[in-house]
């Protein structure tokens, strides 16, 4: 996993209209147990939604299965549609 885009949305007190960006690298229980989840449905690629807690806890919330991610790449500043793009070409080699 080269990196994960975390949207930010506030419960309380924020404008929702536009959410916020911000590139992290989850903790490494996190990205094992995507891993697990991705190779035990037989998954290349996941939109996995998160919430975070007050005490910066993660919950799992859904993979969402046709999460729309195309458009933050120029919010998050990472070659997501080029990664996107390699793991086809890969999938089509194999």
């Amino acid at each position: 996993m080269r990196a994960c885009a975390l949207f930010i949305r506030p419960l309380q007190g924020r404008d929702y209209s536009k959410p916020t960006c911000t590139v992290v690298r989850p903790a490494p229980g996190i990205r094992r147990s995507l891993s697990a989840y991705l190779d035990h449905f037989r998954l290349n690629s996941g939109a996995f939604d998160f919430a975070l807690d007050r005490r910066g806890r993660w919950w799992f919330l859904e993979r969402d299965p046709s999460g729309p991610w195309a458009w933050l790449e120029p919010e998050a500043g990472l070659p997501m549609v080029a990664a996107m793009a390699d793991l086809l070409q890969r999938r089509a080699e194999a």
